[in-house]
């Protein structure tokens, strides 16, 4: 699965706690979590019209991400 939904996610008070059902949902499928190159400096997934095509996929833990914003 790819994350990338840049710092959006903290634009609406309903988001955050939408990513707890996507981690619950991920969870129970076993995916794994890439990104789009290095996260941006506020810490999120870089969303796909903002990255390079010279970015590659990274590795993104999205349980650590979840408690990072919490």
């Amino acid at each position: 699965m790819l994350a990338a939904w840049g710092g959006l996610i903290q634009t609406r008070p309903y988001r955050p706690q939408m990513l707890d059902g996507i981690v619950s949902v991920s969870d129970a499928s076993g995916c794994d979590w890439a990104s789009i190159g290095d996260l941006l400096a506020s810490g999120h997934p870089r969303r796909p019209s903002r990255a390079g095509y010279d970015r590659s996929l990274q590795s993104f833990d999205l349980r650590e991400y979840r408690n990072w914003l919490t």
